[in-house]
């Protein structure tokens, strides 16, 4: 069962994942297996189509950068604009601020 898990349990699941996903088990092979001579079938060249090219690796996801903090600004003013051009009945709320 899927609960919270710590940050050290999460990269333990991940180097798991990395060696486990990466190395096709038998039912992968015979699936990849399939698909290749399916292949080959439609080929024009048959010899040419080799049982890695069927193989999906498994690759983390690089972390997003960090946003400078205009960039910041002006992206949640564009998803501002986009979002109230989505409900054009409502107005827009101004709020008056003292600036003294």
């Amino acid at each position: 069962m899927i609960g919270r898990w710590t940050h050290r349990e999460y990269l333990t699941r991940l180097a798991w994942l990395d060696e486990q996903w990466n190395q096709p088990s038998r039912a992968d092979h015979y699936l990849m297996q399939v698909a290749q001579e399916v292949r080959r079938v439609l080929h024009k060249n048959p010899g040419q189509v080799l049982l890695d090219h069927f193989r999906i690796p498994f690759v983390q996801k690089k972390p997003k950068k960090k946003l400078k903090p205009e960039d910041r600004k002006a992206k949640q003013g564009r998803f501002k604009r986009m979002m109230i051009s989505c409900f054009p009945g409502l107005k827009r709320k101004t709020v008056e601020r003292d600036r003294t």
